[in-house]
Order: C-alpha cells, then sequence, then structure tokens
C-alpha cells in the first residue's frame, strides 16, 4: 500500500495523488497539487469517500476521484495497471 501523497500514473496516462488509504482500496485525486502535512493529518482523521458525501470546507484536492482496485461497489472507476511517478 503507498502512502498518502504518492503520485501515480494511471495505465489511460492520467496522473493523480493517493488522498484515501483503506481496506477497500487506494483513491487517488487526478491532481498533482502536493499534500500539505495539514491535509495529511486531515485524511488520517477523516475521509470524504463515501459516495457523493461532501464535507464542508474540504480543498477539492483531497477527494478521491479514482479507486486502484477492482470494481466494486462503488461509483467510481477502478484500476489496477498503474505506475508510481514518485512517493
Amino acid at each position: 500500500m503507498k502512502k498518502l501523497g504518492t503520485l501515480i500514473k494511471l495505465s489511460d496516462g492520467r496522473v493523480g495523488r493517493i488522498v484515501y488509504n483503506g481496506l477497500d482500496g487506494q483513491g487517488i485525486n487526478l491532481s498533482r497539487i502536493p499534500l500539505s502535512q495539514e491535509d495529511k493529518e486531515r485524511l488520517l482523521n477523516s475521509c470524504p469517500l463515501f459516495d457523493g458525501l461532501k464535507q464542508e470546507n474540504w480543498p477539492e484536492h483531497l477527494f478521491p476521484k479514482v479507486m486502484l482496485r477492482e470494481k466494486y461497489n462503488t461509483s467510481l472507476e477502478c484500476f489496477n495497471d498503474f505506475s508510481v511517478i514518485s512517493e
């Protein structure tokens, strides 16, 4: 499992950062914005992933748009094929 903030390149060429680590996979936002320490602490204490749940005052770059896992029980796109650009 890669750590929060790791920059990922998907098999279709899009790039994003890991903003969610969970038992159900890892979520990435399709943004290259680096995560600050405050962002990482916020993500470790809570998660905006629950299909459509938008928490007040959360920056858009912290919401997962894609999951790194098999497709099941989610409306998000899922990928198994990706590479790590930087951790």
